[in-house]
This record gives C-alpha cells, sequence and structure tokens, in this order.
C-alpha cells in the first residue's frame, strides 16, 4: 500500500471512529430516556438505588451507565461498523485501532471483542 492510499485510509478510519462515537453518546441517551420511562424490574432496581445515592439526573445518570457499558458498547457498534466499513476488514479494523485509542475499559473490552482478524 502506498503512503497515500495509508493516509486515505488512516483518514477514512478517524471519520467513521468519530461518527460511531457520536452514535454511541446519541443512542445511549435514547436508550436511558426510554428505560427512565419504561424501566424494566432490574433498571428499576438501579435507578432507586441511585436515587438513594442522591442522583437527580436520572437519565443522565442511565445514558452514562449504557455507555460506560461494554456489552451495550459492543451491541450498538457492531451494528455500526457493518453499516460503515461493510465486507471490508481492514477498515474495520483501522476504526477499532482509533476508537481503542485512549478508550475507557468498556470501549476497550468492547473494541477486542469485535475485533475480527
Amino acid at each position: 500500500m502506498t503512503t497515500a492510499t495509508n493516509g486515505t485510509m488512516e483518514e477514512r478510519a478517524r471519520r467513521i471512529a468519530s461518527e460511531c462515537r457520536s452514535y454511541l453518546e446519541s443512542a445511549a441517551g435514547e436508550v436511558a430516556m426510554d428505560a427512565a420511562k419504561y424501566p424494566e424490574p432490574d433498571v428499576k432496581k438501579k435507578i432507586a438505588k441511585a436515587k438513594k445515592a442522591g442522583v437527580r439526573d436520572i437519565e443522565g445518570w442511565l445514558a452514562d451507565e449504557f455507555y460506560n457499558d461494554a456489552g451495550f458498547i459492543e451491541d450498538f457498534l457492531g451494528d455500526r461498523l457493518c453499516n460503515e466499513c461493510g465486507g471490508n476488514k481492514e477498515l474495520r479494523n483501522a476504526v477499532l485501532d482509533v476508537l481503542g485509542k485512549n478508550a475507557h475499559p468498556a470501549m476497550m473490552k468492547a473494541v477486542k471483542n469485535l475485533r475480527r482478524d
């Protein structure tokens, strides 16, 4: 591969990674809004515990909980990667490299689980 091609791949990977991060943040917020309005039993317990601990912004707190959950990230990110990268394994792994760089633990775990050799 030439340097120009590598640069293009890297730029594309950074763009897709940025879009994926934005998508995850939005998805976490939307899922949190729904979960706060119509909580399932396990979420009800978490909400009650959070309120007892003094959490006032339940939707924001839930969004953070989802965003810090490797399973949530893996589910949403996996779908998005398929849409954005198609069958291009090299691009997919380049996007995962960008997402995994300096990532929080849940993101790092999701990236590791999503990586395909």
